[in-house]
């Protein structure tokens, strides 16, 4: 196998050890998104605090209590109030509070007291977790104790993502990471009894809550996996950047060539359109994958100098080139080619100084732009006309003196 400059080998391992997952087409929009607060944390709040208050007429009861007390259980069990509180069981609000003030002038998002604890609930959507965890929590406590209650106090962070302990001190300040997921898993493993049962009209309001909640998951995995690939990334970056510069170089030849070749055809067809006699006098191939070839027949010549037109198709520009394959120094002629195209022409010289004897366009440099393509190929038809009549006229010439 020929060596190539990247460890191939190592390529094909890399892709075989990491799968692309494609991403799923656009869903349909929640009612959250039409009305434009998708991410709006109030907006959810208010929501959360008429689907958590069983009296309310939607008719779910304990459904969604139920359900973010076992998504509590689950996250921290050691925090659990009491084996006697059975999930199953109905589990009646006393009170929905939204925005309740502290004395320190901090308002908590959720206070949702139940005849045997109550839940302090931070909703968090996007933002970070900055808040003052510790005082919503002695607020609610020493609420208890104005009451002369017993009542534990559930500290939530509910949130699209799991907020990590040790970063925002949860556990010390005996709050619990609640994710949106969690939630919308106890939901659906409950909903099942509640559906049908109570006032249809809010059961789109759960299917349109619960699936704008799932959404919210989804995000995050989709963070979690562009996480993953970044390291990934980081990690295998030199033999990435080797399969992109192998696939840049091989796309750059095949537009090459496929330009080339579109070059070759409309400076054929054209040339066949000005006069039938110019059809087919000139060799027309491609050279190294993006040079379009203008070669005189095999033994054909000009004033004894077998010429040809090259137009080279760079990744950024286009080049033409009349230069000779043999004979005499072609300078006279490229002067009367560039008389009769009016087209003006440099001398091309090799490295070293040693001139081709080749005639360069002044417009070597131009962008690689389809109306540049038009450009070029209206002045090889140019040339090759100058060329074949030339030609032409030499041949029948050289007939009539014989």
């Amino acid at each position: 196998m020929r060596k190539t400059s990247f460890d191939l080998d190592g390529c094909r391992e890399l892709l075989d050890s990491y799968s692309v997952y494609a991403l799923s087409k656009n869903a349909p929009p929640t009612l959250m998104e039409i009305a434009g607060f998708p991410h709006r944390e109030n907006v959810y709040s208010n929501i959360l605090a008429f689907l958590l208050d069983s009296g309310q007429a939607h008719g779910f009861g304990s459904l969604f209590v139920q359900s973010i007390l076992a998504a509590y259980k689950k996250r921290c069990p050691d925090a659990w109030p009491g084996k006697h509180l059975a999930l199953e069981t109905e589990l009646e609000t006393v009170n929905v509070e939204r925005e309740v003030g502290t004395k320190a002038g901090k308002r908590i998002d959720l206070v949702v007291e139940c005849a045997e604890f109550v839940m302090c609930i931070e909703n968090k959507i996007w933002s970070g977790l900055h808040n003052d965890l510790g005082e919503y929590r002695n607020h609610c406590e020493q609420e208890e104790k104005r009451k002369h209650s017993e009542r534990p106090v559930l500290g939530i962070v509910l949130s699209p993502y799991r907020h990590d302990p040790r970063s925002c001190q949860i556990s010390e300040l005996k709050f619990v990471s609640v994710t949106y997921s969690d939630f919308v898993e106890e939901l659906l493993h409950r909903a099942g009894s509640y559906i049908g049962r109570h006032n249809t009209q809010y059961q789109y309001l759960l299917f349109d809550f619960v699936e704008q909640a799932s959404r919210f998951g989804r995000k995050n995995t989709m963070a979690e996996d562009q996480r993953e690939f970044l390291n990934f990334w980081r990690e295998n970056e030199k033999k990435i950047s080797n399969i992109k510069l192998m696939q840049d170089g091989i796309w750059g030849k095949l537009r090459a060539r496929e330009k080339a070749q579109v070059h070759i055809d409309r400076c054929e067809e054209e040339l066949k359109q000005l006069n039938p006699s110019y059809d087919g006098l000139f060799d027309s191939w491609i050279h190294a994958s993006r040079t379009a070839v203008f070669d005189l027949p095999k033994g054909g010549h000009i004033n004894n100098c077998r010429v040809f037109l090259d137009v080279e198709f760079h990744p950024l520009r286009i080049s033409q080139v009349l230069g000779k394959r043999k004979g005499v120094e072609p300078a006279a002629l490229a002067l009367r080619v560039s008389e009769m195209c009016d087209i003006s022409f440099e001398p091309h010289e090799w490295e070293g100084g040693n001139s081709s004897g080749r005639r360069v366009f002044h417009d070597e440099n131009s962008p690689f732009e389809e109306e540049v393509c038009d450009a070029a190929v209206e002045n090889s038809v140019k040339i090759l006309k100058a060329l074949a009549d030339l030609y032409l006229k030499q041949k029948e010439t050289l007939h009539s003196m014989n």
